[in-house]
C-alpha cells in the first residue's frame, strides 16, 4: 500500500522511478540525478545491495542480510532486529503513536494533520525542524502510507509545501 502512493508522489515530484511494487517500468529519456527505486519486500532476496533510504511497511518480513540503508523509515510496529539489521545511520519512525518521529496530529474528517514530533536529517544533511503539515486522506487505512511517504519525500528533501499539495498523493486524495 506505501507504494502505491509513493510511486505517484515521487513521479509528482520529479523523481525518476526505476522500479515499483513488482512491475518494471522503463523510463524513455533516461534517469534524471533525483531517481528513486522503489521495491516490494518478496523481491528483497534477491536485491543485495545499499541503499540510501529503505522504507518498511507494516508486515515486512525479510532476509536480515538482503540490503543495507543509510537511512530507515519504519512503522512503530517494525522489529528493531530488522531496523538493526540494515546498520542505518538514522531510522524515522511512523504511526499513531506519538513516540513515532512522523504521526499523526489530528484526523478530522479526510484532514489528516501531521506531525514532525523531532528534528529530521534529509538525506543530503537539510534538518528538518518540528513541525505540522497538512493532507488528505479518502480512508483511515491511508494514514500509515501517508506517513511513511512524507516521512521519504522530507528525506529526500521535498519541500513541505510541495507535500501538502491535494494533488501529491492521487490514490489517497479526495480530488481523485
Amino acid at each position: 500500500q506505501i507504494a502505491r502512493l509513493l510511486c505517484p508522489a515521487l513521479i509528482n515530484c520529479g523523481f525518476g522511478l526505476l522500479y515499483c511494487a513488482d512491475e518494471r517500468i522503463d523510463i524513455q529519456d533516461g534517469l534524471t540525478e533525483k531517481a528513486a527505486a522503489v521495491i516490494s519486500g518478496n523481491q528483497l532476496n534477491i536485491v543485495r545491495s545499499r541503499f540510501d533510504i529503505f522504507v518498511l511497511g507494516d508486515s515486512a518480513a525479510l532476509n536480515p542480510d538482503s540490503a543495507a540503508a543509510s537511512l530507515v523509515v519504519a512503522p512503530e510496529t517494525a522489529d528493531a532486529a530488522i531496523i538493526n539489521s540494515f546498520k542505518p545511520k538514522s531510522v524515522v519512525s511512523y504511526g499513531i503513536c506519538g513516540k513515532n518521529t512522523v504521526t499523526v496530529s489530528s484526523l478530522i474528517d479526510s484532514n489528516l494533520v501531521i506531525s514532525i514530533q523531532r528534528e529530521i536529517v534529509s538525506l543530503s544533511g537539510k534538518r528538518i525542524v518540528e513541525q505540522e503539515l497538512k493532507s488528505e486522506i479518502k480512508s483511515e487505512d491511508d494514514i500509515d502510507p501517508v506517513l511513511a511517504c512524507v516521512s521519504v519525500l522530507l528525506l529526500l528533501d521535498v519541500p513541505i509545501e510541495t507535500i501538502e499539495k491535494s494533488d501529491i498523493f492521487p490514490a489517497a486524495s479526495r480530488a481523485y
